[in-house]
């Protein structure tokens, strides 16, 4: 029964809806984004899925990709954790190995961290989603570290969520 359950889940917030406004993302339950006229909102395939998951690295945890966001110089993924809270995931990220946490900041009780794998940057913004609290993940990876250190300094992601 729990499996059906997740699986429901996992189909409502894959299929999500898309905004009759072309610049807001929906995403989760009553999550958006705020795209840019540089990001587009691609469809999910098995090579982005697969990229999501190596960089992601918390294999441990069910955090299914949710979102897809591509601009030329950074790509974000939306996570959704779907059976672990904020703090879990927080602590599992302090635990990966291969991920070097060069910056954390609190943002509104969520966490934002500035950080580096391999030889990509990026920002992970850990947060509850406002109608059935899971926890929403969002990367935004890039090798350009100036680029993301400046994104994260600003809080320009953070500033396109609602």
């Amino acid at each position: 029964m729990k499996k059906i359950f997740f699986i429901i889940l996992f189909f409502t917030l894959i299929v999500g809806c898309k905004s009759n406004d072309e610049n807001i993302l929906r995403f989760a339950y009553q999550e958006k984004y705020l795209l840019d006229v540089n990001e587009k909102n691609i469809e999910l395939n098995k090579n982005i899925t697969d990229e999501y998951e190596k960089f992601n690295g918390l294999s441990n945890f069910n955090i299914p990709l949710n979102k897809y966001i591509f601009n030329q110089n950074y790509k974000i993924f939306i996570g959704i954790a779907l059976e672990n809270k904020p703090l879990e995931i927080i602590n599992g990220y302090k635990a990966d190995t291969t991920l070097n946490i060069i910056e954390v900041k609190n943002h509104k009780n969520n966490l934002n961290m500035f950080c580096k794998k391999n030889d990509k940057f990026a920002i992970k913004y850990i947060f509850s989603e406002r109608k059935e609290n899971l926890t929403v993940i969002v990367n935004v990876v890039s090798k350009d570290s100036l680029l993301i250190k400046k994104l994260y300094d600003e809080d320009k992601i953070v500033s396109k969520l609602q």
